[in-house]
């Protein structure tokens, strides 16, 4: 077993898909030995020569289709691995720079293998249930008993934290056919709604320890152009404007939100050794720079459809 890793990494290293297809059709099928090499596929995912991604498709290492899990039970093996690569499709252990042109050449190759392609996947992510009555969220939609996720709304995932934008992808997947999507949800940690937990330290008798403190969580629903307001991903509602000019509409409102998520990530720690706040961590995404371009190009669009 252990060979076997240490084979198809040297082969995935390599790019050599020939020894690669060699290694998987000599390698007996056994869950443990799927295990290793689903499992180095999917963390290498961006670094790997796209074709062996198709040579996991041809002998039978990934099923033609994607079978959805009910909501609220543990994803299969197939659809985490596109959730995965879906959500971190640039995160590898690698030292290099992501290659763009594998990253989306091999979202091509997936797309093609899967019947259907990618834009059929589609899986309840919010229900109405799971909130009621549920104190530490507020902001659910009580109109709207359950809202699905497609692999847009996965990209741009929560929002809980500042994170950064791969424009390419979230294209490819508008290329695909991926829909975009009408509603989705941006999460946001509100520093000014606290609630007292208790300590999880079995071992500390502080009757004034506060670390088992923590916010209430804003669910907050909106359109595909408000998350990507509140996610601060300017390039990518730029290149979405140039093929659909008509989905930049009512973003004044998200501005505004975006401002206040920045105050809130000013006052949320993210360090507790050191008491960092998320704003101070992640310093060198030039919020304020990002709410300035956001805001001239949101203004430039409505000046050319009101002249």
């Amino acid at each position: 077993m252990c060979n076997l890793y240490a084979d198809v990494m040297k082969s995935v290293r390599s790019g050599d898909v020939g020894t690669f297809r060699d290694i998987l059709a000599n390698t007996p099928r056994e869950p443990d030995y799927d295990a290793i090499i689903c499992g180095i596929m999917g963390r290498a995912f961006g670094y790997v020569n796209p074709d062996m991604y198709r040579v996991m498709f041809e002998l039978g290492y990934y099923p033609k289709e994607i079978t959805v899990s009910p909501h609220g039970e543990q994803l299969n093996g197939f659809e985490k691995f596109i959730r995965n690569i879906t959500r971190d499709p640039v995160i590898s252990s690698a030292d290099e720079d992501p290659n763009m042109g594998y990253i989306l050449q091999t979202f091509d190759i997936i797309n093609a293998n899967i019947e259907g392609g990618l834009a059929g996947y589609k899986k309840i992510h919010y229900t109405w249930e799971d909130f009621a009555g549920d104190d530490d969220y507020i902001g659910y939609p009580e109109e709207i008993p359950e809202i699905s996720y497609n692999l847009l709304n996965i990209f741009m995932d929560n929002g809980m934290l500042p994170c950064n934008e791969h424009p390419e992808v979230f294209m490819e997947f508008v290329k695909l056919g991926v829909p975009i999507p009408a509603i989705t949800i941006h999460e946001v940690v509100r520093t000014d709604m606290l609630r007292e937990g208790e300590c999880e330290n079995p071992e500390c008798n502080d009757p004034d320890c506060k670390s088992g403190n923590y916010y209430v969580i804003e669910l907050i629903p909106c359109s595909t152009i408000g998350k990507l307001i509140m996610l601060g991903w300017v390039n990518t509602l730029k290149q979405l404007y140039d093929v659909m000019p008509d989905i930049v509409i009512d973003a004044d409102k998200y501005l505004d939100l975006y401002e206040t998520q920045i105050e809130h990530w000013k006052s949320r720690i993210f360090n507790p050794a050191t008491g960092q706040t998320v704003f101070d961590y992640f310093s060198d995404m030039n919020f304020a720079g990002i709410l300035a371009e956001m805001r001239d190009f949101i203004n430039s669009v409505k000046a050319h459809n009101h002249p």
